[in-house]
């Protein structure tokens, strides 16, 4: 509990006005929380941790191995035979195989093949590719496509973080209007609290009408249940917003009764100055589309490769050791080598793979297409929304003014009796309507704000 307490007092900047105290949340410190300690942003992380293991598992087809084998049987107190082998074998990355053993054989009934020294047998050598898998077999292949599924990892992360953090910024914009609707909303009941004890008085001593107290009380009545209605609003968005909240050991938070958004909104006009030419090429949708066709061409390649004939060549220089110094002695007409052959026939299996690969490839390569056209004439939608909001904005900020004069002026004339309440609370209505039309612009204005980073890839 004081760990969230601690956690609470830091995620929150703090503002004093007369005797209460205003808990303001500011949108870079709820994004900060929403990137670092939500669930998704961890799991998130774990892609990138993911690629990494692949690219580790990929890697351990080099490495080198090593191997023994003990085979003996013992009968009627008598030595059978016994069998050791034991040996390295270190793959590089041309495809090569450095090998190196040793083998030795005692007992009664030995095969004469297998025959060995005293000293046991000695022999290193290589198994090379002559055909296929000389310039590219599936070890190489395997590394490739675990290279690029590691790079991948990283761009889906940011594919995931950029959908949170879409998803985080529309619900605090929600809760935005939604306070800023019941601020609006609470100042007009308020002011109709004073308007109806004033009429009240007025008509108690004769001065107004009994009709406008009704219609006085009536309005007031109507000014509360949307006060009440906007005030369920705003806690049911404050919950909302909740829900993106955590704390770096995993635990939610929930933020305390009197939180409010900030009012102050970021300016949109530094956003717009961007290319899209240039940060296109950069969307992680984009760079997840050529790192499949990384992966395609890499699966081509090594289709290709089948195609050719197997031949693999072995050879094996032999030594033994002495039984007198045991040194080791060696001599070129001990050595023993082979090779081993084989390709299909028809090649039906490979060619049909070959061209299975070139149309997934080819396939891989319309949907880059596909989605480099989608994003950049979605970002040009957004760039004309931002435009048309902002012109929106500025000109809804005069009609709000307009109406605000309108009101005070009918105030005004009510007040010398020169004007009716019917009046005042037409214009009233207006005024309201306006001011709760711009908040709902300037919400609107954030959020394609957020789609617009979305779309170019960079939701921060």
């Amino acid at each position: 509990m004081k760990l969230k307490l601690l956690i609470l007092s830091l995620l929150f900047t703090v503002s004093v006005k007369a005797n209460d105290s205003i808990v303001v949340l500011n949108l870079d410190t709820f994004m900060y929380y929403v990137k670092n300690f939500h669930p998704v942003a961890k799991q998130a992380q774990l892609k990138i941790n993911e690629g990494k293991a692949t690219m580790l598992s990929a890697r351990g087809s080099f490495d080198p191995k090593i191997s023994s084998t003990i085979d003996e049987k013992y009968y009627g107190q008598k030595e059978y035979f016994q069998y050791f082998n034991a040996g390295i074998s270190i793959p590089t990355w041309a495809g090569i195989d450095i090998k190196s053993g040793y083998n030795s054989t005692y007992g009664d009934f030995i095969n004469p093949e297998v025959v060995t020294p005293d000293g046991g047998l000695y022999q290193v050598g290589v198994s090379l590719p002559v055909l296929q898998g000389l310039l590219f077999d599936q070890r190489r292949n395997a590394f490739r496509q675990a290279e690029v599924y590691r790079k991948s990892t990283v761009e889906e992360q940011r594919l995931m973080m950029n959908d949170i953090l879409l998803e985080a910024g529309s619900a605090y914009w929600n809760w935005f209007q939604s306070y800023q609707n019941f601020k609006v909303l609470e100042e007009v009941y308020n002011v109709n609290q004073q308007r109806f004890a004033a009429i009240k008085s007025s008509a108690v001593y004769g001065d107004r009408p009994m009709l406008d107290t009704l219609e006085a009380s009536v309005q007031l009545q109507e000014r509360y249940l949307s006060k009440e209605q906007a005030r369920l609003e705003f806690v049911k968005r404050s919950y909302e917003i909740s829900s993106y909240l955590w704390t770096f050991d995993e635990l939610p938070l929930m933020i305390r009764e009197g939180t409010t958004p900030s009012l102050t909104l970021p300016n949109v006009e530094i956003i717009m100055q961007e290319a899209i030419e240039d940060i296109i090429k950069q969307h992680p949708q984009i760079n997840l589309a050529n790192y499949k066709i990384q992966s395609l061409e890499f699966d081509k390649r090594w289709k290709q490769e089948q195609l050719k004939p197997v031949l693999n060549l072995n050879y094996n220089a032999l030594s033994y050791a002495t039984t007198n110094s045991e040194a080791l002695t060696y001599n070129l007409n001990n050595y023993k080598w082979g090779f081993t052959f084989s390709v299909p026939v028809l090649l039906r299996k490979e060619r049909g793979g070959l061209q299975l690969a070139k149309i997934k490839l080819q396939d891989a390569s319309y949907e880059r297409e596909r989605k480099t056209n989608v994003l950049t004439n979605k970002i040009k939608a957004n760039e004309q929304e931002l435009i048309l909001l902002n012109q929106q904005i500025t000109s809804y900020e005069q009609t709000v003014r307009g109406y605000e004069q309108l009101l005070n002026s009918e105030n005004t004339l009510f007040e010398t009796g020169e004007s009716s309440l019917f009046l005042v609370n037409t214009r009233e209505s207006n005024m309201v309507n306006a001011r709760l039309k711009l908040v709902d612009l300037q919400s609107k204005q954030q959020k394609s704000v957020l789609m617009y980073k979305y779309n170019l890839g960079k939701v921060d």
